[in-house]
């Protein structure tokens, strides 16, 4: 009797050791242990759609992923100018992308942009855009959608 005595604690110490190395391990690759699940690097041709109706410009946005870090940049043409924002508060969570653009305006006006959109693939889909005019949410009245298309880089021959 003595004997299982003994051997009752270190099953004990040996589960626990096991419970501690999973807990260890699942803390040591983030939340849930999981890579992210889509890779945003790249640049995206981003189309918006207003009213039902798909804008014939398409600004530019560049996406890093460096580790947990994303950042970028997003170009817009004024005229023939072209001007490159970079993306604010870029949040990668999944597949959910967002960011904020702010772009000034004549006048003196401030545009933000807040940006949401989900990554499958070559696409951002499902894109919605809080617009914010001089500190006021107009959201409503322009009700604005995008989607944007990763560029492929093609060799010299012309191939992807």
């Amino acid at each position: 009797m003595e004997t299982s005595m003994k051997s009752r604690p270190s099953i004990g110490l040996t589960t626990l050791a096991m419970a501690l190395t999973i807990i260890s391990s699942i803390l040591s690759t983030g939340a849930g242990g999981k890579e992210p699940d889509v890779n945003p690097t790249g640049t995206w041709k981003v189309t918006y759609t207003l009213d039902g109706k798909t804008q014939t410009y398409q600004p530019t946005l560049k996406l890093k992923q460096e580790g947990d870090k994303l950042t970028g940049t997003f170009t817009r043409r004024r005229g023939q100018q072209e001007i490159e924002m970079a993306l604010e508060d870029v949040k990668l969570e999944a597949s959910e992308i967002s960011f904020t653009v702010s772009i000034s305006g004549s006048g003196g006006a401030t545009v933000v942009r807040k940006f949401h959109g989900k990554i499958a693939g070559d696409t951002i889909k499902e894109g919605t855009v809080k617009e914010i005019w001089n500190g006021e949410d107009r959201t409503s009245e322009h009700p604005l959608h995008w989607e944007a298309k990763r560029e492929t880089t093609k060799s010299k021959d012309g191939t992807a």
